[in-house]
């Protein structure tokens, strides 16, 4: 079964906290300009490495041939971490006999390809319990096949870890408590880390900021994994209405962060899954997502805290009328169709891999002063992310209004490029080393700079 995803909304998380109000922390609003802001005192940018990556879903016994064209177009993106499914049910189909021949032979296939993996446990045999989304009856089932994979692995350098289960805080995917996932998640832990010391622990992507499932890591659990993994899917599924700019809202900020720094104190947070789905919208609304997507979490310092993983869902179509859980925006989420035709996405997606991938970021929204030459705002936005290397790179919309903007730095630079959402570029000559000028703004439509 693929692992196709409904996004909870915040909605019904929201029922549970009453009076969440959203915030839109990187909108500038007409009170509060860059400028207003940049007179505040600010640290000095702290550089941490940025990870594009990809999550696609692969079954036992899928034709090599094909996942090997998938392998080449990520080439082609420059993203060369993925995430994928290692479903217990099809690798133990009975209790004692493993079947792990297919994933040996994908594994070996993504490393010619330089690709480096990131699998996650999931869904129970028929044997084992009552549903593939059901706990197992008996834990040492489950110990025993994280310890026969992870011993069956371990020859593969590029399985960078483990996450154990996958939006666990959703019934869709897990019917246990989360007390059954907190045994679930240790005793994974311990059999993956008594076969590879070095092999990283996850857990499992939440479907939304759902701090009550950090009490998995509540009175002294001895392992806590390697990260926090969030899931967010606003603008395809999700909270009507609710951009993906207001998506670190409340819940996030005022209650799920301080859970972190309480029960699991620097343990980095990574959006894991965050797609868009051309559904009955353009390919030119998934390429704009994408170019705020990227920056609004990568950009995000709420609470101190860094994103510095972004994994996009998915890199191609589902063919119309395959197997899946969910509704018709799940066959449409890929940056390329199905029959891997590349949509305008994929090359959005390989334009900010080219800019971002690999790269040591410090975000600094606060050293760019953004003015209206001729026109006025109506929601405007930007982030400005700097590389380690000393080159900046803006990132600049309206959702509401056409207009001329301009963008002065703190940091100076010499040369200033435009990138353009299909992944051309060309020098831009309005620049005088401090200020981009005759930035030519459509409602919606993302303008990428890099000044170096």
């Amino acid at each position: 079964m693929a692992a196709n995803h409904l996004w909870i909304t915040l909605a019904t998380a929201a029922a549970l906290v009453p009076c969440l109000a959203l915030t839109c922390a990187n909108r500038d609003s007409a009170e509060q300009t860059s400028g207003e802001r940049r007179s505040e005192s600010f640290p000095a940018p702290a550089f941490e490495g940025v990870t594009l990556a990809l999550r696609e879903d692969y079954e036992k016994g899928d034709d090599l041939r094909d996942v090997a064209r998938d392998f080449e177009l990520m080439n082609e993106l420059g993203v060369y971490e993925v995430q994928f499914n290692i479903n217990w049910d099809t690798y133990e189909p009975e209790r004692g006999r493993y079947d792990f021949a297919w994933l040996h032979e994908f594994v070996d296939l993504a490393a010619e390809h330089g690709i480096k993996l990131r699998p996650y446990i999931c869904y129970s045999p028929g044997w084992a319990a009552e549903a593939w989304n059901s706990p197992p009856r008996e834990l040492r089932d489950w110990r025993e096949f994280c310890l026969a994979l992870g011993k069956a692995m371990r020859r593969h350098p590029n399985i960078l870890s483990y996450e154990i289960w996958m939006e666990q805080n959703s019934d869709m995917w897990w019917t246990g408590t989360i007390e059954e996932y907190r045994s679930l998640f240790g005793q994974a832990a311990e059999a993956f880390r008594s076969t590879d010391p070095e092999c990283q622990v996850l857990f499992g992507g939440l479907t939304f900021p759902n701090h009550q499932w950090l009490d998995v890591f509540a009175d002294g659990a001895t392992d806590c994994g390697d990260a926090i993994l969030l899931h967010c899917f606003h603008e395809s599924w999700g909270p009507p209405g609710v951009p993906i700019e207001d998506s670190l809202d409340s819940l996030y900020t005022d209650l799920f962060l301080p859970v972190v720094d309480s029960r699991v104190p620097g343990k980095p947070i990574w959006m894991s899954e965050c797609g868009y789905s051309t559904w009955n919208r353009s390919e030119e609304d998934q390429a704009n997502f994408i170019a705020r997507a990227v920056p609004h979490f990568l950009g995000n310092t709420a609470g101190g805290h860094r994103f510095t993983r972004f994994t996009y869902y998915e890199t191609k179509d589902l063919p119309e009328g395959s197997p899946m859980i969910g509704d018709d925006h799940n066959y449409h989420f890929g940056l390329c169709r199905a029959d891997r035709t590349k949509k305008l996405g994929f090359h959005t997606y390989a334009m900010l891999a080219k800019l971002l991938n690999g790269q040591a970021v410090a975000p600094a929204d606060h050293e760019v002063t953004i003015a209206a030459a001729e026109g006025s705002f109506g929601q405007r936005y930007h982030h400005l992310l700097k590389r380690a290397d000393g080159a900046q790179i803006l990132f600049l919309y309206d959702k509401e209004s056409a207009l001329t903007a301009t963008a002065a730095l703190t940091t100076p630079g010499t040369t200033c490029t435009k990138w353009n959402l299909d992944g051309t570029s060309q020098a831009w000559p309005e620049f005088d080393g401090t200020t981009i000028s005759d930035i030519r703004l459509r409602p919606g439509e993302v303008c990428v700079f890099e000044v170096r």
